[in-house]
């Protein structure tokens, strides 16, 4: 005796297939989330990246620090020098050194902010947290603001190629000297004096 497969009543396929659809792209969208972080949001595909240029006026920017909140209007008439780093990377690890003495030394002339510009960890995996940018201060020894972004839209603007981007900013608010990569100490402090004369 031969069964004939027993087939759902027709009206019952539709949503069927529609729950089934909707359940696979839930599980893509918080797969894309994982992988590409709260940026993915914010970031359209194939958005360019406009580099800042010397002469420009600088972008506002406002980010939290474990002190409070930076902003950029608050620095009006000083010089500032942002940092855009990553708490996973080297060659910002080794310059935060250098840029907590020179936050010492030029302090009341120039101020230095550091803006994490990564949505990762120190793991280069989960997402960037406060902890995170805390642990950074403590293990490498940086004695400025450090800001905290995760939603990547403050930095932005002041990221170059690479971690770590640096941008000097005089106190006429016009971006005077932008490098990107570990910079030497004597380098820095001599496109720091050029820009306070």
């Amino acid at each position: 005796m031969s069964r004939k497969p027993q087939t759902p009543p027709r009206g019952r396929i539709g949503p069927i297939v529609t729950v089934a659809i909707l359940a696979i792209l839930a599980v893509g969208a918080v797969v894309y989330w994982r992988l590409h972080g709260s940026q993915a949001a914010l970031t359209p595909v194939g958005a360019k990246h406009v580099l800042l240029a010397v002469g420009q006026t600088a972008p506002p920017f406002d980010v939290r620090t474990s002190t409070g909140e930076v902003k950029s209007a608050d620095l009006a008439g000083k010089a500032w020098l942002v940092e855009v780093f990553a708490v996973w990377c080297p060659h910002c690890q080794n310059e935060a050194q250098t840029l907590t003495q020179i936050s010492k030394k030029y302090n009341g002339k120039l101020a230095v902010v550091g803006i994490v510009g990564s949505p990762y960890g120190f793991d280069e995996n989960s997402p960037i947290s406060e902890g995170d940018v805390t642990k950074f201060a403590a293990d490498f020894g940086a004695g400025y603001p450090l800001g905290f972004d995760t939603t990547g839209v403050s930095p932005n603007p002041y990221l170059r190629d690479g971690f770590p981007s640096l941008t000097l900013v005089a106190p006429d608010g016009k971006v005077a000297w932008v490098d990107a990569g570990e910079i030497d100490g004597a380098a820095l402090e001599k496109q720091i004096n050029a820009v306070l004369k």
